[in-house]
């Protein structure tokens, strides 16, 4: 599962969380990411989110809003 790995942001390798200094992104934005049959797409508004579903209209769509890691 995507969300439980956690990357160092020293070495961009899979954390052991014995790094003491972690670093909150305060920047927002988009995210894509391809595991080959599987997509996943970050939008951050509507606009965004039909312009996804025009540029690929017959893939097939889970949509989570929130925060699904609650």
């Amino acid at each position: 599962e995507v969300y439980k790995v956690k990357k160092c942001n020293k070495s961009c390798s899979s954390c052991k969380n014995d790094c003491n200094q972690m670093t909150e992104l305060s920047v927002v934005e988009a995210v894509s990411m391809d595991f080959g049959e599987v997509k996943f797409q970050k939008v951050l508004d509507v606009e965004n989110l039909f312009a996804l579903f025009s540029k690929h209209p017959t893939e097939s769509y889970v949509l989570n809003g929130g925060n699904t890691a609650h």
